[in-house]
C-alpha cells in the first residue's frame, strides 16, 4: 500500500453565480484565466485567478456542454453532449458551433492532438473523432469492441509523448490510436472502468478508475500498474486527473476530496471545504492553471483552487 501523508495542502472554493450551474470539465486558457463548461446552466464559464466569473450562454438550448480544451488556434473548444455539436469560444466570448460526423454523435471529452487538431470521444457511437481548427470534422474512427457484444465506451483521451492519442474505454481498456485513426494497441484491464487520462512527468499515462480505489499508470510500451489509494467509503471513486507543477498527479474524488499521488506512489488526500453529510460535492474536472491546480465541483457549484507549493498551516476556505 502507498504511504498516506496527513492532509497538508490548501483548498479555496469560489462559488458560481447560478444556483445550480453544474460545472463539468475545466482547462487553462491563453488569457491567464481558467475556462469551464456548465452543464446545467448551458454556459461556458471563465474565472480569473482572483475568482471573478464571466459566463457565456451557448446558442443551442439544453446542449449539455461537457469537455473543454485549449486549441492550437488560441480558442477554447468544447463538446455539447446533448446538442450533438462541437463548440468554439474565443477569449472574447464569441461562440461558433459545428456538427460532427458520427452515427449518433454524442461528443464527451475533447483534447488537442499531436497534429494540432481537436480530438474527441463520441461516447454513444463508440468512436473517436477529429475536428480541424477551421471546424471541419473528419469521419470518426471506431475503437475496438470487447467481448461477444462488441461493446465499447470511449471516455477520456490525451495526446501521448509518443505522438499518438491514448483513449480510455470505460468498459475496461486503454487504446493507443495513431493520428490516421488506426488503433495499434488495446490493453485490456477488465472490470476497472478507466475514466480520465493525463500524461505524467515520468512520460507515462496516468488515469482514474471510477469503481476502484486506485489510480492507473501505463507506459507507452504498455506496462500497466495500479497505484492503490485510501478507501474512503462508497463514494471514493476518482474522476478528473492532471499533472501538477510539483510533478505529481492530482485527481478528483467523488468523496468530496482531492488526491495527490507522486510517481513513487505516495498518496495524500484532502477534503474540500464544502462537505455534504451523506452526499458529495462531486469534484470532477481538474487542470493545471494560473497559480496552481483548479477543479470543478459538479454538485457543489464551486470552482476549487490549490495554490502552487501550498504548505504551512492548513487553510480550507469558501469565498463569498
Amino acid at each position: 500500500m502507498p504511504s498516506v501523508a496527513a492532509c497538508g495542502f490548501n483548498i479555496t472554493e469560489y462559488p458560481l453565480p447560478g444556483a445550480s450551474s453544474g460545472p463539468n470539465y475545466i482547462t487553462a486558457g491563453p488569457d491567464g484565466a481558467v475556462w469551464f463548461t456548465e452543464g446545467t446552466s448551458n454556459k461556458i464559464g471563465r474565472m480569473t485567478s482572483g475568482g471573478s466569473v464571466t459566463e457565456y450562454p451557448i446558442p443551442t438550448a439544453s446542449s449539455d456542454p461537457f469537455g473543454i480544451a485549449l486549441g492550437s488556434d488560441g480558442a477554447l473548444w468544447f463538446t455539447e453532449f446533448q446538442g450533438a455539436k462541437i463548440g468554439r469560444i474565443t477569449t472574447g466570448g464569441s461562440i461558433t458551433e459545428y456538427t460532427g460526423g458520427g452515427n449518433f454523435f454524442r461528443p464527451w471529452t475533447i483534447a488537442p492532438g499531436p497534429d494540432g487538431e481537436l480530438w474527441y470521444t463520441d461516447n454513444s457511437s463508440g468512436a473517436v473523432g477529429e475536428m480541424t481548427t477551421s471546424g471541419v470534422a473528419t469521419p470518426e474512427y471506431t475503437v475496438p469492441g470487447q467481448g461477444a457484444g462488441d461493446d465499447r465506451e470511449p471516455y477520456g483521451l490525451v495526446a501521448g509523448p509518443d505522438g499518438a492519442m491514448w483513449i480510455t474505454d470505460f468498459l475496461g481498456a486503454i487504446d493507443r490510436m495513431t493520428t490516421n485513426g488506426t488503433v495499434t494497441n488495446q490493453y485490456l484491464i477488465g472490470g476497472s472502468e478507466p475514466d480520465e487520462i493525463a500524461v505524467g512527468a515520468d512520460g507515462a499515462l496516468w488515469y482514474t478508475l471510477s469503481f476502484q480505489y486506485a489510480i492507473g499508470r501505463i507506459t507507452t510500451a504498455g506496462s500497466n500498474t495500479f497505484e492503490p489509494t485510501p478507501s474512503g467509503g462508497p463514494q471514493s471513486y476518482s474522476n478528473g486527473i492532471a499533472l501538477g507543477p510539483d510533478s505529481a498527479m492530482w485527481f478528483a474524488l467523488n468523496a468530496s476530496a482531492i488526491g495527490r499521488i507522486t510517481t513513487s506512489g505516495a498518496v495524500e488526500e484532502c477534503p474540500t471545504p464544502t462537505q455534504v453529510p451523506g452526499g458529495t460535492v462531486l469534484p470532477f474536472g481538474m487542470t493545471a492553471g494560473p497559480g496552481g491546480l483548479w477543479f470543478t465541483e459538479n454538485l457543489g457549484n464551486n470552482i476549487g483552487f490549490i495554490p502552487d507549493g501550498a504548505s504551512g498551516p492548513l487553510v480550507r476556505t469558501r469565498r463569498r
